[in-house]
């Protein structure tokens, strides 16, 4: 490639741009409009994944936790379970994306900071509700 033949087309573009100013008004101003509309339109938030909780523990604590994850709008708790054979027929048919395990040694696990606290089950079809129930989990 010689560039110097490269250089004398850029400039012959540069000169055709400074006389048609239509030209230069499109090839500016058209991708500058599609930046602004879609940086304003895209909203890469999650918000109301369908979810269901099975509390073992019930206790205020877990119930109490429970209460702010739903409440922080990344979840939608749409089901509470009673075994952890059900979150898993739930997340296999596609009706929640997400499932919360509250274990029964909640308080302990609270207390003592060895173990998690809670178990986050997640529909793995899908990155975006992957890196939200990381998010959440964190």
């Amino acid at each position: 490639m010689n560039f110097t033949r490269l250089l004398a087309i850029v400039l012959k573009e540069l000169r055709q741009l400074r006389r048609d100013r239509l030209s230069f008004a499109m090839i500016i101003g058209i991708p500058t409009v599609q930046l602004l509309l879609f940086g304003f339109a895209i909203n890469l938030d999650v918000r109301g994944l369908d979810a269901a909780l099975l509390d073992q523990a019930d206790t205020a604590r877990s119930r109490e936790l429970a209460a702010g994850l739903a409440a922080s709008g990344v979840i939608d708790l749409r089901r509470q379970v009673h075994a952890p054979q059900q979150l898993d027929a739930l997340l296999r048919s596609g009706e929640i994306s997400l499932a919360l395990v509250i274990p029964a040694d909640f308080e302990t696990r609270m207390e003592r900071r060895d173990r998690p606290a809670l178990q986050v089950m997640v529909d793995g079809s899908d990155q975006v509700v992957q890196a939200a129930a990381r998010q959440l989990a964190a």
